[in-house]
């Protein structure tokens, strides 16, 4: 949601309601927008039991193109016990070279999804 345009974000959230799913679910759309902003900022997302108890996740997007158009994201998910978030600071950085990998290969193994990123699929470029 957070690289959507916000006002395309908001009309999906509308839609399709804010069900609380846990205590900790940001349900509100001014929680959700704030949350959205901190996403664009620091260019990934953490989720601390929002959508189920005791789990935690970190995700960053997976940006192809010259526009770094979002078209997918890689996550970790983990138990809140284990999976603190200190430990998903930790990782941010690998997970982002993980996303980096996958965008630098998207056109390699996924050239029919090119038009997802509104854009011309290309070569690989050689290493």
């Amino acid at each position: 949601m957070a690289s959507l345009p916000e006002e395309e974000a908001i009309r999906i959230v509308l839609k399709q309601g804010l069900p609380r799913l846990t205590g900790q679910t940001l349900a509100t759309i001014d929680a959700n927008r704030a949350e959205w902003a901190r996403v664009r900022q620091q260019g990934y997302a953490m989720t601390i039991q929002e959508y189920w108890d005791d789990v935690n996740s970190v995700g960053a997007p997976i940006r192809v193109g010259a526009s770094r158009r979002v078209v997918a994201g890689i996550t970790i998910a983990g138990p809140s016990s284990r999976f603190t978030p200190e430990i998903m600071h930790a990782l941010v950085p690998r997970l982002v070279t993980a996303a980096d990998t996958i965008a630098r290969t998207w056109p390699a193994w996924a050239e029919p999804l090119a038009a997802v990123a509104g854009e011309t699929p290309r070569s690989p470029s050689p290493d």
